[in-house]
């Protein structure tokens, strides 16, 4: 075999690699803002912020973004315009809003605050945690 169609093999699956495992679309939607813990503890309080980093890591973890994202993340965030920077065509349906129900169940949220979700900010996900801490209901 020659050895440029061993490197075009191997380059090719690099990017593919690369395209399904390390790059994801919904970063883009953070790509270009700072991150900015500050931000989050003067909303909510850094007495609140392990609360807030528990919700913003659920919702980190259910629409695939990295780590290093989740203070990238703003309050009026829509959960649903995070979906469509990775699928904006509609019909797509890779179980982030499944997967991020089931954290939110997990917690102890009743179903009825979890109806409509995807017309929810990632602000209105902080505020479910933070209604739950403060009643004593939250499971962690």
């Amino acid at each position: 075999m020659s050895p440029w169609f061993i490197l075009l093999v191997i380059g090719t699956i690099i990017a593919i690699a690369y395209g399904r495992y390390m790059y994801r679309p919904s970063w883009e939607y953070l790509r270009n803002r700072e991150s900015n813990k500050k931000l989050w503890v003067e909303i909510y309080s850094s007495d609140n912020l392990s609360v807030v980093e528990d919700a913003l890591n659920d919702i980190q973890y259910a629409f695939l973004l990295r780590k290093e994202d989740i203070f990238r993340l703003r309050p009026d965030d829509l959960l649903l315009d995070i979906y469509r920077a990775v699928y904006p065509l509609q019909g797509a349906d890779a179980l982030e809003f499944e997967t991020l129900t089931l954290f939110l169940k997990e917690k102890g949220i009743p179903e009825k605050m979890l109806v409509e979700l995807t017309s929810k900010t990632v602000g209105d996900i902080v505020n479910i945690y933070l209604a739950l801490r403060s009643n004593g209901t939250a499971q962690k």
